[in-house]
């Protein structure tokens, strides 16, 4: 599988074991096996956070994906019709190493450059505005012909579009210029946060 992880492994009420006397028994293994085996996709279901259940989860990241707000107009058995009630800020926000991150994911088909237009001016606004209450707003940028993840800081989006009023794209240069590119993992996931941490350390 290209993108996905080959295995998948689930963890039911993980969160209802932790009043047990063997939960360091049963949680230890979890832990070591995570880092043993980079090619599993671990799913740990459960009514209570994790950093709650234990300490040792701490170093985790909490990244939540933003559902829309939408209004029904019409409904019988099945949703007929329906359209979106308000604009969405970001898809992605959450807080990893004590820092608030913001950010959203695009994509287009282009080689040479990615169209502006795809980025939202209400994005744009609420991204800056994470970036000046000391937050961590980016967006990460997928060109699929090409098959490359690059990642720009909201203040680096602002400077080219300031200083490039008359383009209607980002060129692929400017992103090669910034050095973010945005490698898979072993689990051929986006491994966007080692960029997040040579800010942060």
């Amino acid at each position: 599988l290209k993108y996905g992880a080959p295995f998948v492994f689930f963890i039911d009420s993980f969160d209802k074991q932790k009043s047990s006397t063997s939960f360091g028994e049963l949680e230890r293994p979890i832990l070591q096996l995570l880092e043993e085996l980079p090619y599993v996709l671990w799913v740990i279901a459960g009514r209570d956070c994790l950093f709650d259940v234990s300490p040792n989860w701490k170093n985790l990241p909490i990244i939540d994906k933003e559902l829309l707000s939408f209004s029904e107009s019409e409904t019988k058995k099945y949703i007929e019709k329906a359209f979106f009630k308000e604009k969405s800020t970001t898809d992605y926000n959450g807080i990893y190493k004590g820092k608030y991150i913001d950010f959203e994911a695009k994509e287009c088909t282009s080689t040479t450059s990615f169209p502006l237009k795809n980025i939202k001016e209400y994005q744009l606004n609420h991204l800056t505005k994470v970036n000046d209450f000391q937050g961590i707003g980016f967006i990460i940028f997928y060109f699929t012909k090409i098959e490359k993840f690059y990642l720009l800081y909201i203040n680096e989006i602002n400077d080219y579009i300031k200083n490039n009023s008359k383009r209607s794209s980002i060129p692929l240069t400017y992103f090669k210029e910034k050095n973010h590119e945005i490698m898979l993992n072993l689990n051929f996931r986006i491994d966007y946060l080692k960029e997040i941490d040579k800010i942060i350390s």
